[in-house]
């Protein structure tokens, strides 16, 4: 029992270690493409799990698939 516990224990901490922390990502751009790296807070594009900030007045474009 206690080296199926420890086993899991491992797993655990693996799987947190490959885990992506979300970041809150600014954009910057005024008006533009929302995949334009140059509109963003320090030039990355948000992901799926990050927060986009957009202040009022800003319009960003984006194309849906």
């Amino acid at each position: 029992m206690q080296h199926t516990t420890r086993f899991f224990g491992f797993l655990t901490l693996l799987a947190g270690a490959f885990t992506a922390a979300a970041a809150t990502i600014e954009w910057t751009g005024g008006t533009g493409a929302w995949t334009n790296d140059a509109n963003w807070a320090g030039g990355v594009v948000p992901g799926a799990s990050d927060v986009a900030l957009i202040k009022t007045g800003a319009t960003c474009t984006s194309r849906q698939p």
